[in-house]
């Protein structure tokens, strides 16, 4: 009996062992497969960076470039450098949704979207920030852009929002230039509405080249925006969306989406391209008196990695901003989820 209750105890006490190491193995087997995972990521950053560099030298940015569609005629398979690449025993994807002007859906396009399409949320003006917040569909659109501004710290030093110093909220403004875009979550009026927030993601950045916008590459209510901003409709209701219209048109080429076919605008065609389409003396004088803030080169992407291995549910998500302007590339940013 003595011999049978020992030979018990130690079959329970091996039980217990093996199943600790069976939880450890899979842990290991986890943490292996996960870092596995983060260096495809790695290796979808590099071949992104190599991409870029080999675009330095171009004077002009658009949607149908190399780098923006991932699309190479003369690459092996269906022609996507960046969609589903294989790399040993997994594979990444490099992709960001864009809005088809066309269709008025979203589709995926297999490359980097440059951050120079948005507008610096930093440093826009309040008739910007509530053009764009009433295109997205903001309530209180004046109101939202200036506690923007009290959070960036533009506003007067004697000026004080109580708001923050209510007990409900447990921190101070900032008084300084939002870091990420994501920081709009703790402002006055954003705080409560984080779809907004999402959406403002599309449309702001902390990062541009002089608060300067890509006209080859920028959202359409961003154009629309910056016109509204400028004044546009009150020397013609509706100009604003004629123009955007012209310019996605013009941009677009002759088959009407972005693709490698694309007509690129020039630095010095900014302003023929805009007044391309009206004939009337007002609206061509206005828009021959104004500044605009675009430019035609991008030097700060946005590279979204989606890595995976074939044999396993383990997968890794990079998120990096990367600075072309800089030699070597700099690296501004890096989120891993």
């Amino acid at each position: 009996m003595i011999s049978l209750w020992i030979l018990a105890i130690l079959s329970l006490l091996c039980l217990g062992l093996a199943h600790r190491v069976i939880i450890n193995l899979k842990l290991v087997k986890f943490q292996k497969d996960k870092m596995k995972c983060l260096y495809i990521a790695k290796a979808a950053i590099q071949k992104a960076i190599s991409v870029l560099e080999k675009d330095a030298t171009s004077e002009v940015d658009g949607l149908g470039e190399l780098w923006s569609r991932g699309f190479d005629q003369k690459a092996e398979g269906d022609g996507y450098i960046f969609k589903n690449v294989g790399v040993d025993d997994g594979f990444f994807t490099v992709s960001y949704l864009y809005d088809d002007t066309n269709s008025g859906s979203s589709v995926y396009f297999y490359g980097m979207s440059d951050e120079d399409r948005k507008i610096n949320i930093n440093e826009a003006n309040k008739e910007l920030l509530v053009s764009l917040l009433d295109i997205l569909g903001a309530s209180d659109s004046e109101s939202l852009a200036d506690n923007i501004i009290y959070w960036r710290g533009d506003a007067s030093e004697n000026t004080k929002d109580p708001y923050y110093e209510s007990p409900q909220i447990p921190y101070p403004a900032r008084k300084a230039p939002l870091k990420t875009i994501e920081e709009l979550s703790l402002v006055k009026g954003f705080r409560d509405n984080l779809s907004l927030v999402k959406e403002c993601e599309k449309f702001f950045t902390v990062y541009t080249q002089d608060n300067l916008i890509n006209i080859n590459t920028t959202r359409p209510q961003i154009l629309k925006a910056v016109f509204m901003s400028l004044g546009a409709e009150s020397v013609t209701p509706g100009l604003s969306d004629r123009l955007v219209n012209d310019i996605i048109d013009f941009r677009d080429g002759d088959d009407g989406e972005a693709t490698d076919d694309d007509v690129l605008i020039s630095q010095d065609e900014i302003k023929n391209v805009i007044k391309k389409g009206l004939a009337d003396i007002k609206e061509t004088g206005w828009v021959n008196n104004q500044v605009f803030p675009f430019t035609v080169k991008s030097n700060l992407f946005r590279i979204d990695v989606s890595a995976g291995l074939n044999n396993s549910k383990i997968s890794k998500k990079v998120t990096v901003i990367i600075d072309r302007s800089k030699q070597p590339l700099q690296i501004r940013y890096w989120h891993e989820e």
